[in-house]
C-alpha cells in the first residue's frame, strides 16, 4: 500500500512537471517563428474553429431539431437579434406553430447551436421539476455587488436563501390583517382617484375621460410593496400624487425607480447580461448603469431610516420565533436573520441586493398584469357584465364589510383573472435551466450535458392542444369541474414551477383580486380605441390602454344599488363573529340559473337582472336567494348531496350550511376547485 501510494505522488509530480516542459517548449517554439509561421498558426486557428462549428451544427446532438431559423444553427447572433430588435415571445411563438406537425406545433426548437426553447408541459416538468441549474445569465440579478435569491445560479444557495422570508410570502401570511389592511388602504386611495375623474367637472355626468392606468398601478405596486417589505408607515406615498392628467413617471416622482419598469430596464439587462456585449457595457449601456446606480440610491433612503429605527425598538430581538411570525415584514426577517453555522448576520448590501430583487419583480409585472386584464374586461362587455353580477350579488357592498376570503370565493372572478394571467406577456425575456452531465430527453430528443433549455410562459399558456383557441381572451375555459380544473391549471405557467416558482404569487393574486373588486362593484369600464402608429414618447415598450370609466350609480344599474347602499348590510354580526369567514352560498353560475330559460346572455340582459332583481331572470331561479348571507332556518329534512344538471358548474354551488333549498333537501358545501387545488395560476 506505501508503495502504491509513493508510486501515485510520483505519477502526480512527474505529470505537472511535464506540463511546464511541454509549455517552456511551446513558448520557445512561439518566441523563434517567422511572421509567416504566425499566420498559418492564426489560419489553422479559424479552421479548426470553423470545423467545430460545422460539426455542431450539421451533425451534434442537436442537429436534428428543427431551427428557428437556419442561421441559429451557427450563431447565437440571430436569437439576439430577435430579442433586442423584436418581441422574442412574439417571434418564439410563431416559430413553434408555424411548423408543420400532427400536434398543430412542434414543442422543441433550436434557437441557437447549444440552447433550445421548448413549448410543451412534459418539458418543463422534465427540467425545472428536477430543478436543474440556472445558466450565468442570472448573475446580472445582483444588486450593490451581492447576489440575491434570484440571481443564485445554484439551487443549494436558491434554498437556503429562500427559508429566511419565504412564510412572509404564502397564503397564510397575505391573508393576515397586516397585509390585508396594507392592500386595502392603498386600493381605497385608488378608487379615490377613479371618483375624482369621474366627479370632475370637466368630464361629462358620472363618466371620466380616459385615464392612462399603467403609471397608476405601477405607483399603486410601489406603495403596496414598500409597505410589506417593510412596515406600513415606512412605505412610499405615490399614489397621493396622482392628479387628473397622464401621471407620467415624472408626475409622480418616480423616476428615481425607471430601472423598475420596461421603458429602461429591458435595454438595461440585454446589454449587461448578452455575451459579448456584457464586456463593454460601460462603453455602450452607460443610461443603463446609472439607472441601476440611480435604482439603488433610491432603494437605500428607504433601508438605512428603517434599520435605525428597527434597531432602536427594544422589542425586536434576533430570535427563531420572530423570524418566522407571519406578521414580520420581510427586511426584518432579513434584519434578524443570523447563519446557523456561524451565527453571522446577513451584510447590509446582502439584505439590500435580496430587497430590491423583490421590488423590481412585481413593479412592472403586477401593473402590466392588471392593465392587460382592465383591457379585456373592458373590451368583453359580457365578461363585463358578468363578473359585475357575481361582485354584486355574491358580496357586501362596503370594502369594509368584505373579507379577502370572502373575494377569493367568486368562481368567475377567479376566471377571469386566470385567464388574464394566461394571456399576459409581462416577461421580455425567457428562463434558462443548463442539462446536467446525465443528459435529459424532451419530445423524444436528446439533449447533451451543458445544454440551454429556455422557456417562456408565454409559450407554454398557449399550447393549442391544451387551450384551445389559444389567443382568445375566454374565461369560461376555467369553468370547469375539480379534477379538470387542477390539470389545466397545471398546465399554466406564468408564475413559473417547481422550487424556484414565483415567491410573490399570493400577494400579486391579492393586489390584482382587490383591485377588480373594488373598482367593478362601483365603475364601469370602457377601452379609449384610438389607431396611433407611433408610442407617445413616455410610453416606453408597448402602447399603454387608456381607459374610461363610469359610475354605475348614474346609468341604468343604479336604482338596485341605491337600494342596497340604503338598506342594511348584507353581512349579519352573526356572520362577522365567525373570524370573518366568508359565508357559502350559491354561485350566480350554478346549474339553476344556467338553466333557466331567462338566464342573462349578454350585457342588456344582465342588467335587466341588476336593476329588478325581484322579477328579473333571478328570481326564476329556485336556488338564488338575493340575500345570499342570510342565515337559513333550521330544518329536519334528510341530508342529501344535491347533484347539478350541468357538470361544468358544479364546483359553483356554494351554499350557506343546513340552508333549504326549494325541493326540501339539503346540500353539501363545495370549495371552488381554484381553492381545492394548490396549482400555479
Amino acid at each position: 500500500m506505501v508503495y502504491l501510494r509513493l508510486s501515485l505522488a510520483r505519477l502526480i509530480v512527474f505529470k505537472y512537471r511535464l506540463i511546464i516542459y511541454i509549455m517552456g517548449w511551446i513558448c520557445s517554439a512561439v518566441i523563434c517563428l517567422s511572421m509567416e509561421s504566425w499566420l498559418w498558426l492564426a489560419f489553422a486557428a479559424v479552421v479548426s474553429d470553423l470545423l467545430i462549428i460545422s460539426h455542431a451544427a450539421l451533425a451534434g446532438p442537436l442537429s436534428d431539431i428543427p431551427t428557428i431559423h437556419w442561421l441559429a444553427r451557427w450563431s447565437r447572433f440571430y436569437n439576439l437579434y430577435i430579442k433586442y430588435f423584436h418581441s422574442i415571445s412574439i417571434a418564439h411563438y410563431e416559430a413553434h406553430t408555424s411548423r408543420s406537425n400532427p400536434g398543430g406545433y412542434h414543442p422543441i426548437l433550436r434557437i441557437s447551436p447549444n440552447e433550445v426553447s421548448i413549448m410543451t408541459t412534459e418539458g418543463v416538468k422534465a427540467v425545472w421539476g428536477a430543478d436543474f441549474e440556472r445558466s450565468s445569465w442570472y448573475g446580472v440579478f445582483a444588486n450593490f455587488g451581492k447576489p440575491n435569491m434570484f440571481s443564485s445560479t445554484s439551487s443549494r444557495a436558491h434554498s437556503s436563501r429562500k427559508r429566511i422570508f419565504a412564510s412572509a410570502y404564502s397564503k397564510t401570511a397575505i391573508t393576515q390583517d397586516r397585509v390585508q389592511n396594507i392592500i386595502n388602504t392603498r386600493v381605497t386611495k385608488l378608487v379615490g382617484f377613479v371618483g375624482r375623474q369621474t366627479s370632475s367637472d370637466e368630464t361629462s355626468s358620472g363618466a371620466s375621460g380616459p385615464v392612462v392606468i399603467r403609471n397608476v398601478l405601477r405607483a399603486l405596486q410601489a406603495d403596496i410593496f414598500t409597505a410589506f417589505a417593510f412596515a406600513d408607515e415606512a412605505g412610499t406615498t405615490f399614489l397621493d400624487n396622482l392628479k387628473n392628467g397622464r401621471n407620467t413617471l415624472e408626475d409622480l416622482n418616480m423616476t428615481a425607480m425607471d430601472l423598475f419598469h420596461d421603458e429602461k430596464r429591458d435595454e438595461f439587462f440585454f446589454w449587461e447580461s448578452e455575451k459579448p456585449f456584457k464586456y463593454f457595457a460601460s462603453f455602450l449601456a452607460r443610461n443603463g448603469l446609472k439607472s441601476h446606480e440611480t435604482a439603488q440610491r433610491w432603494l437605500m433612503q428607504l433601508i438605512r431610516p428603517y434599520e435605525a429605527k428597527a434597531r432602536s425598538k427594544a422589542s425586536i430581538q434576533s430570535s427563531e420565533k420572530s423570524i418566522k411570525h407571519f406578521n414580520c415584514s420581510v427586511y426584518d426577517k432579513l434584519l434578524l436573520y443570523k447563519n446557523p453555522k456561524t451565527g453571522n448576520p446577513l451584510e447590509w448590501t446582502e439584505r439590500a441586493s435580496e430587497i430590491m430583487d423583490h421590488a423590481v419583480a412585481g413593479q412592472d409585472a403586477v401593473p402590466a398584469a392588471l392593465e392587460f386584464i382592465f383591457r379585456q374586461i373592458s373590451t368583453h362587455p359580457d365578461v363585463q357584465s358578468k363578473m359585475r353580477l357575481e361582485l354584486l350579488t355574491s358580496l357586501p357592498l362596503s370594502a369594509q364589510d368584505r373579507t379577502f376570503a370572502m373575494i377569493d370565493s367568486l368562481s368567475y372572478l377567479n376566471a377571469v383573472v386566470m385567464e388574464g394571467l394566461r394571456l399576459v406577456d409581462t416577461i421580455s425575456s425567457y428562463q434558462t435551466r443548463v442539462v446536467p452531465k446525465e443528459g435529459c430527453v424532451i419530445s423524444s430528443c436528446y439533449l447533451p450535458a451543458g445544454t440551454i433549455v429556455a422557456a417562456q410562459p408565454y409559450l407554454i399558456n398557449r399550447q393549442p392542444d391544451i387551450f384551445p383557441n389559444p389567443t382568445m381572451f375566454d374565461p369560461s375555459r376555467w369553468l370547469l369541474p375539480r379534477e379538470e380544473y387542477r390539470n389545466l391549471a397545471k398546465s399554466m405557467w406564468t408564475y413559473s414551477s417547481g422550487p424556484r416558482s414565483c415567491l410573490g404569487r399570493e400577494l400579486s393574486l391579492a393586489i390584482i383580486k382587490t383591485v377588480l373588486v373594488d373598482i367593478y362593484t362601483r365603475y364601469k369600464t370602457t377601452l379609449l380605441q384610438d389607431n396611433r402608429a407611433q408610442k407617445r414618447t413616455w410610453e416606453g415598450a408597448d402602447f399603454m390602454a387608456e381607459v374610461c370609466f363610469e359610475n354605475i350609480l348614474a346609468c341604468e344599474d343604479g336604482e338596485w344599488i341605491e337600494r342596497r347602499l340604503v338598506g342594511p348590510s348584507l353581512l349579519p354580526a352573526t356572520a362577522q363573529k365567525q373570524n370573518q369567514e366568508p359565508v357559502r352560498r350559491r354561485s350566480i353560475l350554478e346549474s339553476g340559473f344556467s338553466n333557466s330559460k331567462s338566464m342573462p346572455s349578454g350585457d342588456n340582459d344582465c342588467q335587466e337582472a341588476l336593476t329588478n332583481p325581484i322579477h328579473g331572470p333571478l328570481a326564476a331561479c329556485p336556488h338564488f336567494d338575493t340575500d345570499p348571507f342570510a342565515k337559513a332556518k333550521e330544518t329536519t329534512a334528510p341530508r342529501h348531496t344535491h347533484r347539478n344538471l350541468d357538470p361544468l358548474m358544479e364546483y359553483s354551488e356554494y351554499i350557506a350550511p343546513d340552508q333549504p333549498i326549494a325541493n326540501g333537501e339539503q346540500t353539501t358545501i363545495n370549495v371552488p376547485p381554484h381553492q381545492q387545488v394548490n396549482a400555479q395560476a
